[in-house]
């Protein structure tokens, strides 16, 4: 696949999206508002992803074919909540991410300016974060009873629109390895998954530091 180059300032609207979803909808005390908003903010999640891969005409439309679907069913799962439509939910969505973040990737590790790549860089441990969120919520839609929760988080339904939310807290605090014990997975693919999660969060991390060290020398070696 041929290298691209996202349009300037991409990196910095994403990151935006992914951090307002993080500070905006979990302090809004209306149920159906705060849903409706964090419906709202992962779509624009969605569309800012997309818009990262706009240079190249043929990269964009195939980024199309993957976030089509997921922006439709992100709106389906919230008017019609149902076991299914969660699953398409988080299939489609495991897809788009796993898309998304190869270019990325590609695009950071080829990135000279020292500002849009940390940008990308923080947009991808995000994207992480949200991928890993997808497949843990798919895991208890096709196997309910995947994970126990503590301190009254089990009296959440299953299949619920709040469901994601949950697995996002528990992704990023596995990503970060803070592990707080409230979310425990209990069957081996989701105990496992776990375990790759935190291994490549810290991975990811030294890399990405060795990376901007990188930079850093070669721009002090210039002439």
């Amino acid at each position: 696949m041929r290298h691209i180059h996202p349009p300037k300032n991409s990196f910095g609207i994403l990151l935006i999206f992914l951090i307002a979803t993080f500070t905006i909808y979990p302090f809004l005390g209306n149920y159906f508002l705060s849903q409706i908003v964090f419906k709202v903010l992962f779509s624009l999640i969605l569309i800012g992803a997309l818009y990262v891969l706009s240079s190249k005409k043929s990269i964009f439309l195939l980024g199309m074919v993957f976030m089509t679907p997921t922006l439709v069913f992100n709106w389906i799962s919230y008017l019609l909540p149902h076991a299914s439509t969660f699953i398409l939910l988080d299939i489609f969505s495991i897809l788009f991410w796993f898309f998304i973040l190869r270019i990325m990737i590609r695009s950071i590790f080829r990135q000279k300016d020292f500002t849009e790549s940390l940008f990308g860089s923080l947009c991808v441990y995000f994207i992480i974060g949200l991928l890993f969120a997808d497949m843990f919520s798919l895991i208890e839609n096709i196997y309910p009873g995947s994970f126990s929760y503590a301190f009254g988080m089990k009296e959440i339904p299953l299949q619920n629109v709040r469901q994601i939310q949950q697995f996002i807290y528990f992704s990023f605090v596995t990503l970060t390895t803070l592990g707080y014990g409230d979310i425990t997975p209990l069957i081996l693919p989701a105990k496992f998954l776990s375990i790759l999660e935190a291994i490549l969060g810290q991975l990811y991390i030294a890399v990405m530091i060795g990376r901007f060290v990188g930079i850093t020398l070669q721009k002090e070696n210039l002439p």
